[in-house]
């Protein structure tokens, strides 16, 4: 009698660690929310683990997010303002495992009541006209074909643009002479953005502005405002990115026919600045 009851003590004492034990055991959901089309990072989003109360996140900058969450099956729903809200399922988390949910949004409208606007007393379009202007990302200029990583050659291919010959990136706008046109690089003019220029144009061999380094280029062929000067043919108007806030010390190599370079960047005062 008293060695089953010593028996059965030990035996419902064991049970209860391991129950105890197995229903501690944890993993992690982590993941990334993009756009569906563009592929950009969504901050901001809300993810809710559908079979647990009170449990989810929020994605970050970047639309990276981190859950902590029993091991089991779960299904994970994602909804962002603007956005068609997306559920992923069969998210299975195993005891100290990781499980990746990759989530894509689908932009979606929404209906609003009139919006009346009003012009301020200095109207931008007098300021900025945006007639005969191009927009290019620094991707836009990376990915165009024949381009070299020139963003000089990219623009022989706009509309009312050519060139005299494969050898150089000079620009002939509108049937005007190469030393017509403007370039500004972040608000100061300068003549020229090539290794080996040209003499009394704006072309060269190769240009030697760094891919990675821009933010956008604004090409304009006509219409800009007299602020430019006098130049008769066209504005290169060059915006350089800022550097990373997000990481203490960050770097790139690249290797191209506009040359060899090496970038350096980091934040400053915990994000406040960068270099």
């Amino acid at each position: 009698m008293r060695i089953s009851a010593l028996f059965l003590a030990v035996f419902f004492l064991l049970q209860n660690i391991f129950l105890s034990s197995v229903f501690a055991q944890t993993g992690i959901i982590t993941g990334r929310v993009t756009d569906s089309k563009t592929h950009e990072p969504l901050a901001g989003v809300n993810l809710i683990i559908n079979e647990l109360e009170n449990v989810g996140a929020a994605s970050d900058a970047d639309g990276k997010f981190v859950i902590k969450v029993p091991a089991g099956s779960y299904s994970l729903k994602a909804s962002l303002l603007g956005y068609i809200p997306a559920v992923k399922t069969d998210v299975v988390v195993r005891t100290e495992g990781e499980a990746i949910a990759i989530i894509k949004l689908s932009e979606t409208t929404i209906g609003i009541n009139e919006v009346t606007v009003k012009a301020d007393y200095f109207d931008k379009s007098v300021m900025e006209n945006d007639l005969s202007t191009v927009i290019l990302g620094a991707e836009e200029v990376r990915r165009s074909p024949g381009s070299s990583l020139d963003v000089q050659r990219i623009l022989q291919g706009m509309a009312g643009v050519s060139f005299s010959s494969d050898r150089t990136n000079e620009l002939i706008v509108r049937g005007g002479s190469p030393d017509e046109n403007l370039v500004i690089l972040d608000n100061m003019e300068i003549h020229s953005i090539n290794h080996f220029p040209n003499q009394h144009n704006s072309g060269g061999a190769v240009n030697m502005i760094n891919v990675d380094l821009l933010q956008d280029i604004q090409f304009s062929t006509g219409g800009f405002i007299s602020k430019y000067g006098d130049k008769l043919s066209s504005v290169m108007n060059i915006t350089s990115r800022e550097g990373t806030r997000n990481n203490a010390f960050d770097g790139n190599f690249n290797l191209s026919m506009a040359g060899v370079g090496t970038i350096l960047e980091g934040r400053i005062n915990n994000g406040r600045g960068s270099w």
